[in-house]
């Protein structure tokens, strides 16, 4: 109508608040995709008020009503549509009142999306390559109101009824359990829920098959796939039920719904989603077939389910307010992920790959100056996506371990149960979270804990804490650590990027744990190398910040590596090197300091410290691929350290877990390398795998990567009928990502348009993409790919972050600025200028160290005998 719609705000007004909705639902799959259906919602009027505003997006609403406590319907002046604010308006005539509770009545209808959020379809081929459809949700952030139209914010909880109408041969899921189903046209009526928001409710309609234990408790837990993968459900199951009743004990608060399922859905574009009740899964997150499946497939599927159990409490029961808390659902989730796991399977020590997979892996961004803090002030929903990355999740879980650390673990946990008991079935900011933790240990005269943690979540970055030889003492202080310290913060910090830190060392010849707050100023505390041999600060890595020493404790670390390197902790070897790398990266530490550590590998035997040793010299090979004669050199050294433990190792699928993980690692890059006897070994296997014989389950991505990265045609198509018959979720995956380890440039180009086709399922499509970018060979056909589609992928939501991962790999910043100036980025803004300047840092290390990184591989490469 062109007249200005009565509301201008991103959230709704607090003068109408919802508190019970009964949704039913008409889905109607094949050929239709589309659905229509009915909500009331019984609504409390907080102020006088003409109007009521609800969210809907992406659907037809065809009739309005409202009603009164004596179920008159009052006259409806006006509905109104704003699509930017995703809103309807009802106006009413005589207006709403204050304390009375009223009815509203809408009638609506919409398209199963094709994208993989609000109501959605998906499909799979069954054993007979018959193509089967089911209807599915995923409502994070935003996208209830795209199912049904609701008040669809975090802090607006009620009870939702829901009715769902299906066929005879489908079965229907919701958030409860069926109260009751009416036969004819089959209808499912469900339990009232608990209170709870609009984001985890959750609803399927599909043929799948179910499996199902109880919990001691008589928790019901069921498993559910499509009916040929049902099996490999097995694992999932098992470890649901025993997760599921250890956190009942460790938060002290009981699990409330009377069943807990968990299913897999053909078409997901996450890992997981906590929804209430009904968890949905992409396959690879729930699925495992020990007979085909790797133990890292076994122990994401582990990971996974208690990742989205943990939301059960943190993030369900107990609920952020608003958006700009997400990290509190995140990053608890994803530390607690780790203790739900160590507790059913303690040998893979989890706490030690915490330090790889999230403290590490979330430094590596927030040290760019563009980083963001771990609560961030969102408004609209683009906003909103853009907050799921490693610094709400990974970084979230960092700095909660750190918590833990300094906290210990019994006032940990009495802290959180507090948190959660006191408030259940509500909402809760960053603060009430530190407060309980304050109440917890005010009895042990401690410091308040937000007054710490303020300083880690409120900032973006953190710090370097440098320690300095006096005399008999030593003087720590720290400043805010950036890898291109030449490009200033993007964002001011209110506490001027000085952090509380928790600041821990031991030494050479005394192992306990000391203890000191550093704050602004600096901190003295007594040392002498003369009678205490090296320092080593940041006990066993648990604090979310580095730390670098003089040259002569460089140095003397160095020799302790190299005399008896088992004197530190494994999580302390990989502390170390990812440190040195980074700071020297960063221009505070000599290159060489960095690279003379790696000389003791050639002893190391543990998963974690090689983990952290190869990624970071994989920076070193991202910057020398394209030479050929500077990567021989850099292959002459790699191999010299890996050569011991590849040969100790061997090609026996055998062994501890991490040994598992740390065998697969070198193998790859030995094969890759050039090492003859292991290029030998994969081309032989690859060779009985064509030829029908089937491969240990932990030695088939080395062998799939390398085959073809040795290989020609012939391989990479093989590898491609492969994909197309496998049937196993984790294996397909394996086999296609296998593909662009090819050195083909016309067959790397192939993969990527198939990518964008529906050979490949467009979850997969960004995956496929950035694997032909990491493949050095692959970088710039992966970035003429991304400017030709970019249209269609900023169209499918695709996470910006990972486009901006391929570009950090090129070297032509004026034409990448040049392309991010011209085209829409969306919530993509802030990856682009993380691209720019990951870029940048790149251009200038080359500068400064590839003469000297040069010059030390040639000292430290033996001559050919």
């Amino acid at each position: 109508h062109g007249r200005k719609f009565a509301w201008q705000k991103i959230r709704l007004p607090s003068s109408v608040t919802p508190e019970e909705y009964t949704v039913i639902l008409r889905p109607k799959l094949d050929p239709d995709f589309t659905f229509s259906g009915n909500v009331s919602v019984r609504v409390k009027c907080n102020e006088d008020t003409d109007y009521i505003f609800i969210h809907a997006k992406q659907m037809r609403l065809t009739k309005f009503e409202v009603l009164n406590q004596g179920k008159e319907p009052l006259k409806i002046m006006e509905t109104a549509n704003c699509e930017k604010l995703e809103m309807f308006s009802i106006k009413v005539k005589g207006g709403l009142k204050k304390g009375e509770s009223y009815v509203l009545q809408i009638d609506f209808n919409a398209v199963l999306a094709e994208k993989l959020t609000g109501f959605y379809k998906s499909s799979y081929k069954d054993k007979d390559g018959n193509t089967r459809y089911l209807a599915t949700t995923h409502f994070e952030p935003t996208d209830a109101r795209a199912a049904f139209p609701c008040f669809d914010e975090p802090a607006l909880k009620a009870v939702f009824n829901m009715v769902i109408y299906r066929k005879a041969e489908h079965v229907s899921l919701s958030n409860m359990p069926i109260k009751e189903t009416e036969s004819g046209q089959v209808i499912d009526v469900f339990e009232p829920s608990v209170k709870m928001s609009t984001y985890l409710v959750a609803f399927v309609v599909c043929d799948f098959k179910s499996k199902e234990a109880t919990t001691k408790r008589g928790t019901l837990v069921r498993v559910w796939a499509p009916e040929d993968n049902i099996d490999e459900g097995d694992y999932a199951l098992s470890e649901a039920v025993k997760i599921l009743s250890y956190y009942e004990k460790f938060f002290a608060v009981r699990y409330p719904l009377p069943k807990q399922d968990l299913i897999a859905i053909p078409d997901f574009a996450a890992g997981a989603m906590e929804n209430w009740g009904l968890i949905t899964y992409r396959l690879t997150s729930l699925l495992y077939d020990p007979e085909v499946s790797s133990d890292s497939n076994k122990q994401w599927v582990a990971v996974v389910v208690a990742h989205e159990l943990a939301h059960q409490w943190f993030g369900n029961l107990v609920t952020m307010k608003w958006w700009n808390d997400l990290w509190l659902n995140e990053g608890f989730a994803s530390f607690v992920e780790n203790i739900g796991v160590n507790h059913t399977t303690p040998e893979w020590r989890m706490m030690e790959q915490f330090l790889l997979d999230k403290t590490q892996l979330s430094m590596n961004l927030d040290q760019l100056s563009n980083s963001h803090p771990i609560s961030v002030v969102v408004k609209d929903p683009a906003e909103i996506n853009s907050l799921f990355d490693t610094i709400s999740y990974d970084k979230g879980a960092a700095i909660i371990r750190m918590l833990k650390s300094f906290l210990g673990d019994d006032v940990f946990q009495k802290g959180l149960q507090k948190y959660l008991n006191k408030h259940k079935f509500g909402n809760a900011e960053t603060n009430q979270l530190w407060d309980a933790f304050t109440e917890v240990c005010s009895t042990k005269n401690f410091r308040d804990v937000k007054s710490v943690m303020d300083t880690w979540t409120l900032q973006m970055g953190f710090p370097v804490v440098t320690i300095k030889q006096r005399g008999d003492s030593a003087v720590a202080s720290q400043k805010h650590f950036r890898i291109h310290p030449k490009v200033k913060p993007s964002l001011r910090s209110q506490f001027d990027y000085k952090w509380i830190i928790p600041f821990t060392y031991y030494t050479q010849n005394d192992k306990t744990k000391k203890k000191a707050w550093i704050e602004k100023d600096n901190v003295q505390f007594d040392y002498n190398p003369a009678t205490s041999g090296w320092i080593k600060a940041n006990y066993e890595q648990h604090g979310f910040y580095r730390v670098n020493y003089d040259a002569e404790n460089w140095e003397r670390l160095k020799q302790q590596l190299d005399t008896d390197h088992e004197k530190l902790s494994a999580a302390d070897r990989a502390g170390l090197l990812d440190d040195a790398f980074n700071l020297a990266r960063a221009g505070e530490l000599p290159l060489t300091t960095a690279l003379d550590l790696t000389k003791y590998l050639t002893k190391e035997e543990m998963y974690v410290p090689w983990a952290a040793a190869l990624s970071n010299m994989g920076f070193l090979e991202s910057r020398l691929c394209e030479n050929e004669e500077h990567m021989t050199l850099y292959k002459k050294y790699a191999l010299q350290q890996l050569i011991p433990i590849v040969r100790k190792l061997g090609w026996d699928d055998k062994g501890s877990h991490l040994q598992k993980y740390l065998r697969s690692y070198v193998l790859k890059l030995c094969a890759r390398y050039g090492d003859v006897e292991c290029a030998t070994a994969v081309k032989s296997r690859f060779a009985d795998w064509m030829r029908g014989e089937s491969l240990p389950p932990n030695l088939r991505s080395v062998i799939y990567d390398t085959g073809v990265h040795l290989g020609g045609e012939k391989e990479f198509k093989y590898m491609y009928e492969q994909y197309n018959k496998s049937t196993v979720a984790a294996e397909k995956r394996k086999l296609l990502f296998a593909m662009s380890a090819t050195q083909n440039p016309a067959l790397m180009k192939g993969l990527l348009d198939m990518s964008m086709s529906t050979q490949i399922r467009s979850q997969d499509t960004v995956s496929v993409i950035t694997s032909v970018a990491s493949n050095c060979k692959g970088r710039n056909l992966a970035w003429d790919f991304v400017k030709k589609h970019w249209k269609t992928l900023f169209k499918s939501r695709i996470p910006l972050s990972c486009i901006c991962f391929i570009c950090i790999t090129l070297w032509y910043l004026p034409q990448i600025q040049e392309f991010f100036k011209k085209h829409e980025l969306g919530s993509g803004k802030l990856a682009s200028k993380q691209a720019e300047e990951g870029i940048s840092s790149n251009i200038d290390w080359m500068k400064n160290n590839i003469e000297v990184a040069l010059k030390w591989l040639e000292e430290h490469t033996q001559a050919e005998s």
